[in-house]
């Protein structure tokens, strides 16, 4: 080492560097692609032929005739979901908060208010009734 340059004269001798690993890469081919539609096309493929059953001239996807199967009914649930949503904002009025109140309480008690109010009028006419007997 003289004034900081190192030398390379003590690389090892038997060390062969310029060789690689013959027949690494696989040979690639012109290949000849072949759809069960009829088309064909070439390109570059380690096989020199290649059948296959979709391409893109009779895929779905690309000719726009893909079909969605829906076991589930998830999309016929979601669009009626959605019918209901706009029908309850379409019926939706502005009521007062009386007539709300009285709806919301019919509601939880099924209508037993009235079913009360009819019974009691029908005992008092029958009380009534036999008053006058």
């Amino acid at each position: 080492m003289a004034n900081g340059i190192v030398s390379v004269a003590f690389a090892p001798q038997n060390l062969n560097i310029s060789t690689m690993k013959s027949d690494l890469h696989p040979t690639s081919h012109t290949a000849t692609v072949t759809c069960s539609c009829g088309e064909t096309f070439s390109t570059l493929s380690t096989l020199e032929a290649i059948v296959t059953e979709t391409c893109s001239k009779c895929h779905p996807f690309y000719t726009g005739k893909q079909k969605f199967v829906d076991s589930a009914q998830r999309v016929e649930k979601h669009q009626a979901r959605v019918e209901k949503i706009a029908q309850m904002q379409q019926d939706r009025s502005h009521a007062s908060k009386k007539t709300k109140h009285a709806a919301r309480d019919e509601k939880r008690t099924g209508g037993s208010k009235v079913a009360k109010s009819e019974a009691k009028e029908a005992l008092k006419a029958a009380k009534d009734a036999l008053a006058d007997l």
